[in-house]
C-alpha cells in the first residue's frame, strides 16, 4: 500500500511539473498553449487603467499653391 501511495505521489508531481510548462519556459511550440490567456489589446489595458487617452490624433499637411521651398 505504501509502494502504490509513493508511486502516484510521483506522478502527481510529474503531471503538476507539465502543467507548469509552456512556450515560454520549455521547447514547446506556442500552439500547445492552452493555459495562457491572451493579452489585452492596448486600448483596453488602457481603458483597466482608468485612462481614456486612445493614441494620437493625425495631423496631415495641407497643400499649398505658391510654397516656399521646393
Amino acid at each position: 500500500m505504501d509502494a502504490r501511495i509513493t508511486q502516484l505521489e510521483a506522478r502527481i508531481t510529474e503531471l503538476e511539473s507539465q502543467i507548469t510548462q509552456n512556450s515560454r519556459n520549455s521547447s514547446r511550440p506556442p500552439s500547445t498553449d492552452v493555459f495562457i490567456k491572451p493579452k489585452k489589446p492596448a486600448e483596453e489595458r488602457l481603458e483597466d487603467r482608468g485612462r481614456t487617452e486612445k493614441g494620437h490624433k493625425e495631423h496631415t499637411l495641407v497643400l499649398v499653391d505658391n510654397p516656399d521651398e521646393t
